[in-house]
This record gives structure tokens, sequence and C-alpha cells, in this order.
């Protein structure tokens, strides 16, 4: 039963999602995310045993235009249905909080709708320096460990 809203949510946003199908560490932003954010979250994935390939990455806005609104933000992440979420830059955070409607928090970790949640206002700038690195590892890392359970 658990893969039929998986496969309605990668059929419907296709355009919108790409990496692990299984959507396990869920990364959210507003465009594609870039090569060192990719590599470094499907890293992260990987070190908390979310699996090689554990990084879902969904963009709000596809390369043909098309964007999503808090409405199909939500159908497209309960179909997806992640045990972590990630958002990576501030609107994709934004949007996150007005669709689950709460306060998310950039650059600290969090909850959203029971999910654990790291937000960030800008990951890929976190990577070009070495303090604001240290922090969004540590942000990261206080994700949990994927047990199976």
């Amino acid at each position: 039963m658990y893969s039929v809203p998986l496969d309605e949510a990668w059929e419907t946003f296709a355009a919108h999602l790409d990496g692990a199908r299984a959507g396990v560490f869920l990364v959210v932003s507003k465009a594609a995310a870039g090569d060192g954010t990719r590599a470094a979250l499907t890293a992260t994935a990987r070190s908390l045993d979310y699996g090689d390939a554990g990084a879902t990455f969904a963009r709000i806005e596809a390369e043909d235009g098309a964007k999503l609104d808090a409405k199909a933000l939500f159908s497209l992440v309960e179909g997806v249905d992640p045990l972590v979420v990630v958002a990576v830059d501030g609107t994709s955070a934004a949007l996150l909080g007005e669709t689950y409607r709460t306060d998310v928090v950039l650059e600290r970790s969090g909850r959203l709708f029971g999910r654990p949640l790291a937000a960030f206002a800008d990951f890929e700038a976190c990577l070009a320096d070495q303090a604001a690195k240290q922090r969004a590892g540590h942000g990261l890392t206080s994700l949990p460990k994927y047990t199976g359970k």
C-alpha cells in the first residue's frame, strides 16, 4: 500500500522530483540543487544510514517553469512521505512553513508535521565558508539516524 501514494507523487510531480525514489530523506529547494548541495546531502543521508542513494530532491520551480504552491507542495511531501526533510534555501523553508502552517526557523533543526527538519537560508553558500559549513554540518548531524524501526 505504501507504494501507491509514492508512485502517484512521482507521476504527478515528475518535473519537481529526482534522486532516490524511496524518498526517505527529502531535500527541498527553490530550483534544482547544485552539485555541491547534492553531494553533501547525499553523503549526509548515507552517513545517517538512509542508504547510498537515500536522498530525494524536490524543487519548487521545475525546469519547465511550473511552480509548486503550498497545496501542491503538501501533496508532494505527503505522497513521498519522507522520514526527514531538509530545506536548503529560504524560499523552500518559507513555503514549507506556509504549507504546514508552522514557523520554520532557519539554521536550526525543528519538526515538520512530526518529521525532523533542518532548514537553511542558503546551504550552497554554507559550503563555501568553513564556519558556516561547520554550523550546517552540526544541524544535519542533529537529524536522527535511520534505524529501520
